[in-house]
């Protein structure tokens, strides 16, 4: 129905209006064009609307186009176009056309039969009279607009300018439209890319947030980039990469709270600053309160005006922040900060994924580890000093489980004592251990099997008397002896729950006093972990105890690390257990051997003191016979002869139980 009162077209015109400004928010595309086909009618009181988009780098128009107002032949317009359609014709012209008499244009020519034959579009509506619009913005055409009328119809200054605002707005829909489909393709390709470098770089945590850098970068024209990690252990924000990579100019650690980054660490909120040396403007963030950028900025880049910084979040746990720094005041806006938070997300995915490559790669080098000792540990399965040396080794290499130390203690009788030890006491000795390292061309992440061949080496000689070891840390534990009770703090309770026991960085706890007796120097709470030796057979409980000191960099020890601690765990109490067995067997055997070998000494022992006793007797019985005086004379003798005998008895008597205690047992 057409709209022929002056209060449709007086809506119409308020309606543009009011289509102008929403193109200014978020918006449909679809519904724009449609407000603007329905402007279009009503605004010049037409029979029919078509909108169409045009693709300059395809040079295609979109099918079916958006349609308003009476038809006669509406399933005509959703067909292909031909390339002889008349539109391709206006697009070439470049200019928007209002036709007054569509049968007397020529250039176009409307009416003209097309190569198909079949009729054009001004024959099967029976149109007289129409605008041709160019959808036109920064110079690139984007669609076209026809306004069609069944009767002849003349365009007034006051139509065409109306008209002019109508395909403004419609060029203006399109073109932001496609913008934001161009910027949300290139983050979708950024973020393709991120997750093809996390699959291609593996575990170079740091070569995939620069490539993340570049993409950034690249998506919001900001000239730095940086990706800080949050250190749990030292709490602090450690750079891990940047982009462009800049060796002589090294960006220092960060604690919560300080400079932007920090901020955005502690707020857990994403920061962006407009101008970061304005000292008039403030800013309001939720968790923290209203703040003078320009008074908490600190200079990383000599130049930069502007920044965002967004917090890497998992499940509310900090993993780093990641930068975005620009010359220039005023570069950012809040779609760069909603686009950073977008690729905040493949760099947490790089953070998990990575981590997860790492772990998968420790826990396949702890089980390597501990099979190739296992393995060595069969070769000599009851001595004790080569079993203990390889797994402190193991414990301690670099392709093992990389722990700095390593301290064993022996549990017995309610005390714990220092048994063995791998490691140093103090930073020059382990500096003079990496020395060595780095002498022979190697690093403490060489070949296990080298390490634990050189510790059953060290462990023969000292057994032959050939060697004298050097284990500064193996005397000083040795000379540790403790109660097991709450003075022994963390070793004492691994051993009483039997469960592993970790005290964390700056965790008090009473065995740091005897940790203090072999670190120097032992002023920083370092972590530890303490974890129990359980016997199976014997249920002898010992302890295992590991910590990172003299490290260049402190490590935590992470869940990880106390798997592979209590797998080793595992083996080492089963190979010590084993050799108790075998001692407590072998202390059987020998028992039983000298059981036998005290039966025949008893019986022969038995047999003579037999006759000697009869000896006695009979001398006795002679010596009756004789003279008075000697008898008087030979009586002590005999006495201390039968006295002695006696004693013999005795020691007999005890030989028999040893031997044979079931028999032997008074009656």
């Amino acid at each position: 129905m057409r709209a022929t009162e002056a209060g449709s077209r007086t809506w119409a015109l308020s309606g543009l209006q009011s289509l102008m400004q929403s193109l200014t928010s978020p918006f449909s595309l679809p519904d724009v064009l449609r407000q603007v086909a329905k402007n279009a009618l009503l605004t010049l009181d037409a029979d029919n609307v078509a909108l169409y988009q045009y693709h300059a780098h395809s040079n295609d128009f979109y099918v079916p186009p958006v349609l308003d107002g009476q038809f006669l032949d509406a399933a005509s317009m959703k067909t292909e176009l031909g390339p002889d359609d008349t539109l391709f014709e206006f697009v070439k012209c470049g200019v928007s056309h209002f036709i007054v008499d569509v049968h007397k244009h020529r250039r176009p020519d409307l009416s003209a039969p097309g190569e198909s034959g079949k009729p054009r579009f001004v024959e099967r509506e029976k149109i007289k009279s129409c605008a041709v619009l160019i959808l036109r913005s920064r110079g690139e055409i984007l669609g076209l607009l026809f306004v069609n009328f069944q009767k002849i119809h003349n365009f007034s200054g006051e139509e065409k300018r109306a008209m002019d605002a109508l395909s403004t707005s419609a060029a203006l829909a399109i073109r932001n439209a496609r913008l934001h489909r161009g910027d949300l393709n290139r983050q979708l390709e950024a973020m393709h890319e991120v997750h093809a470098a996390i699959a291609e770089k593996g575990p170079d945590l740091k070569q995939v947030l620069e490539h993340l850098l570049q993409q950034t970068l690249a998506l919001t024209g900001a000239k730095y980039g940086v990706c800080m990690r949050w250190n749990e252990v030292t709490q602090v924000l450690e750079p891990i990469a940047r982009w462009p990579v800049r060796e002589d100019y090294p960006i220092e650690s960060r604690v919560l709270g300080e400079g932007i980054i920090g901020l955005a660490a502690k707020s857990k909120k994403s920061i962006l600053v407009e101008d970061v040396e304005d000292q008039n403007k403030s800013m309001f963030i939720e968790t923290v309160g209203d703040l003078l950028p320009a008074k908490i900025y600190k200079k990383v880049n000599t130049d930069t005006r502007s920044e965002i910084a967004v917090p890497l979040l998992d499940e509310g746990r900090l993993l780093g922040v990641l930068n975005i720094e620009h010359p220039n005041p005023g570069a950012f806006t809040q779609d760069d900060r909603v686009l950073l938070q977008t690729l905040a997300v493949p760099a947490i995915i790089a953070f998990h994924t990575v981590g997860l490559y790492k772990r998968l790669e420790r826990r396949i080098r702890h089980l390597g580890a501990l099979n190739l000792i296992a393995a060595r540990v069969q070769e000599k399965p009851y001595e004790l000093d080569i079993i203990l040396r390889l797994f402190l080794k193991g414990i301690t290499a670099g392709s093992g489980l990389a722990f700095s130390r390593a301290m064993l203690f022996f549990a017995e009788e309610g005390i714990l004592r220092g048994e063995a030890a791998i490691g140093a006491v103090t930073q020059q000795q382990a500096q003079a251990v990496w020395d060595r390292f780095e002498q022979i061309g190697s690093t403490s992440t060489s070949d296990l099997g080298s390490l634990l061949q050189e510790a059953e080496q060290i462990s023969e000689g000292i057994k032959g008397g050939k060697v004298v070891e050097y284990s500064p840390l193996g005397d000083a534990i040795r000379r540790l002896s403790f109660p097991i009770d709450r003075s022994a703090g963390a070793a004492a309770e691994c051993l009483l729950h039997e469960k592993t026991v970790v005290v964390r960085y700056n965790q008090g706890d009473p065995f740091r006093r005897v940790l203090e007796q072999v670190t120097e120097p032992h002023d920083v709470l370092y972590p530890f972990a303490s974890v129990p030796l359980v016997g199976k057979q014997t249920r002898q409980i010992d302890a295992l105890v590991v910590d990172n000191r003299f490290l260049w960099k402190e490590k935590t020890i992470d869940p990880e690390d106390i798997a592979g601690l209590e797998a080793f765990a595992r083996l080492l109490s089963l190979s010590i257990d084993n050799i108790r067995l075998q001692e407590r067997l072998n202390e059987e055997q020998r028992v039983e051997h000298w059981k036998e070998v005290t039966a025949r000494i008893a019986h022969t022992m038995g047999t003579l003191l037999f006759e000697v006793h009869g000896d006695v007797k009979e001398l006795s019985s002679r010596l009756c016979t004789l003279h008075a005086g000697v008898s008087k004379d030979v009586e002590p003798l005999l006495e201390e002869l039968n006295n002695g005998i006696s004693r013999a008895e005795k020691v007999l008597w005890d030989l028999r139980t040893f031997a044979i205690p079931s028999h032997c047992s008074p009656s």
